[in-house]
């Protein structure tokens, strides 16, 4: 799996993730506990976008747990995380996670078609839950 993780401001308050190739529910794992060290380190509240070249694909076998895992352990200074996606079906299937397991995990899970759209989300989240913040 090759993943590029940066920054997407000088404040570090937004990472930026972008998924392309073949990978393994391993790496993705690999690369969460990555992703949750950096956020770690930060002292304030930081948005994640996810995003993933038209190539990328899937391993096999239901995201399901892969997910709800994800939201479970990110530190609580995560604000919004932020799916970019225009698929039809994968809109649907986050939209369906994201409200199974609202009242169970501590992070906001959104999807959206555009980076630009995910900046937007972050900004209205950011003005309705300005407190999101490390503990």
């Amino acid at each position: 799996m090759t993943v590029t993780m940066t920054w997407d401001d000088a404040d570090k308050t937004i990472m930026v993730c972008n998924s392309n190739g073949q990978w393994t529910w391993e790496e993705y794992h690999e690369t969460l506990t990555q992703i949750v060290e950096q956020f770690k380190e930060s002292n304030h509240r930081v948005d994640l976008i996810i995003t993933r070249d038209k190539h990328a694909a899937m391993p096999a076998g239901s995201p399901m747990p892969h997910f709800q895992r994800a939201m479970r352990i990110m530190p609580p200074n995560v604000g919004l995380v932020a799916l970019v996606n225009t698929n039809g079906f994968a809109r649907a299937l986050v939209s369906m996670f994201s409200k199974l397991f609202a009242s169970k995990d501590k992070v906001d899970l959104i999807i959206v078609g555009s980076p630009e759209e995910a900046r937007a989300k972050i900004a209205a989240h950011r003005t309705k839950n300005p407190q999101t913040m490390a503990s």
